[in-house]
């Protein structure tokens, strides 16, 4: 039995930092969390939780043991520890902390709550353009929409589906070390000549302010059409494997669309024979974003010797699309 901690009774203090509830997208926070003892009883098997999930969200949160197994004794120096986490969706987060002790033989717990609301300091808008030659030229708009001054650190066309990157036609500020300094409301283009279009793409920015750190931003080219909302990878399969030994696939899948999607991983029993795999029916992904992929690990036996071409793996997207995986044989020995 754990009694929440009241007022009155045994009370560690839980000290969290001072901090502006309003996050760049990319921003990193580092809180500093202390823990002390004011009382005559030592506490004992002292652990701290962090959970950390966007308000939007109903998957499982992040979860952090910062600590367990500490002993605070009376009045003595605090336990200090630091969280560390990259806001990578633009969203209202919450976060609880959690802290469980014991005193003598009795188990108590503090609970402490926060939140962050996490914005996109960029707009960009983008002007494709081919030249007589037939060649695709994109150029992009970024404005600063926050009221700070942000520093454009770098800037390059990203190609997540290919681990690519192309850089902008820009030149650096040689005293700051960055393509520019944005104030409020104010705007930068940059080039990138000659581009593909046949693959989903991101503006990747490297931002800098001196009031919210360093980090980075995905900002999704939206001006081109795809064939399909989403797109998979075969990233690695074996060729060769053991009959009635496990062996997994990896498959990496990607949104290619300007709208969030919803995707799983699904299994037909019957098409996978004499395969089978040793998961549920099907595996979610979850809400995808533009542009944003998960990478999904199938375990996989094969049930019988021989040459079998791997069929019954499905990719489900809302509303209503499927994709079948295929191209993929392997042997088993």
């Amino acid at each position: 039995m754990v009694d929440i901690v009241r007022p009155a009774a045994y009370t560690p203090f839980l000290v969290l930092p001072q901090y502006v509830n309003d996050c760049f997208l990319g921003e990193t926070i580092h809180l500093s969390v202390m823990l002390c003892n004011p009382n005559k009883a030592a506490f004992t098997n002292v652990k701290l939780k962090v959970e950390i999930a966007r308000e939007d969200d109903a998957s499982e949160p992040f979860v952090l043991e910062a600590f367990s197994g500490v002993t605070l004794e009376p009045h003595k120096k605090p336990h200090q520890t630091t969280v560390t986490y990259v806001f990578k969706q633009q969203s209202q987060y919450r976060s609880t902390f959690v802290v469980t002790f014991n005193v003598g033989k009795k188990s108590y717990q503090v609970v402490r709550r926060a939140t962050w609301v996490v914005a996109n300091p960029f707009k960009v808008d983008f002007v494709p353009e081919k030249d007589t030659n037939g060649r695709t030229h994109l150029e992009a708009t970024l404005t600063n929409t926050s009221k700070l001054n942000v520093a454009l650190r770098d800037v390059k066309l990203v190609t997540p589906d290919e681990f690519g990157f192309q850089d902008s036609v820009c030149q650096k500020m040689d005293d700051v070390n960055a393509v520019c300094v944005l104030p409020p409301n104010g705007a930068y283009s940059v080039i990138f000549k000659n581009i593909k279009t046949s693959k989903p793409s991101v503006v990747r920015v490297w931002w800098h302010s001196y009031e919210r750190g360093v980090g980075e931003v995905d900002l999704p080219v939206d001006v081109f059409n795809y064939e399909q909302p989403v797109a998979y990878e075969v990233m690695s399969h074996p060729g060769t494997v053991a009959a009635r030994r496990e062996f997994s696939i990896k498959l990496k899948v990607t949104n290619t669309s300007h709208e969030v999607v919803d995707c799983r991983v699904k299994f037909n029993e019957k098409l996978l024979r004499p395969l089978a795999v040793q998961v549920d029916d099907y595996l979610e992904l979850g809400g995808l974003g533009p542009a944003e992929f998960r990478v999904v690990e199938v375990p996989m036996m094969s049930m019988t010797k021989g040459f079998h071409t791997i069929q019954g793996i499905e990719i489900h997207a809302s509303p209503d699309l499927v994709v079948p995986v295929t191209d993929m044989q392997v042997l088993a020995v």
